[in-house]
């Protein structure tokens, strides 16, 4: 289970290391893709896809998973995100996990099992992946005290 709440004016989110291990691991794959790292692969269908809609998705998400990466911890898994940035930042980078595991499972795949970072051999189903983030989400909105953009509500 994850908590956050705030300590002193930071926001301080409570994870095991599994899940900060996941989150490293997944993030990171959205930050190769937006750095075009692996350009053998080419553009991700989602991010193309988002490209499309006319807004610089690809600098965004450059941007925002610098810095969930930023603020992962080294070793344990308490996160700290003492500016309001870090916060958005971290609901836009689990959101777009959401998409991107979308994708890379297919919708003839959804009940696929996703593998976790830990290589335990345990494997999530995408719904619980999903059902997962966004509740990290929806949780950091509302320690945070912040509000979705007009439109952008659940």
């Amino acid at each position: 289970m994850i908590c956050w709440d705030r300590m002193d004016g930071r926001i301080v989110g409570i994870f095991t290391p599994r899940q900060i291990r996941w989150i490293r691991r997944h993030v990171g794959v959205l930050h190769a893709a937006a750095q075009d790292v692996v350009p053998l692969l080419g553009v991700p269908a989602w991010l193309a896809a988002m490209a499309e809609v006319g807004f610089d998705a690809v600098r965004r998400t450059r941007a925002d998973t610098a810095v969930v990466l930023d603020t992962l911890p080294e070793t344990g898994g308490v996160v700290v995100l003492p500016e309001r940035h870090q916060a958005w930042a971290w609901i836009w980078t689990l959101s777009e996990c959401q998409i991107h595991l979308a994708f890379r499972v297919g919708p003839a795949r959804r009940p696929a099992q996703i593998s976790t970072a830990s290589g335990s051999g345990t494997e999530w189903s995408l719904s619980m992946v999903t059902t997962w983030l966004e509740s990290v989400v929806d949780d950091l909105i509302c320690v945070a005290d912040l509000n979705y953009p007009a439109g952008r509500e659940p």
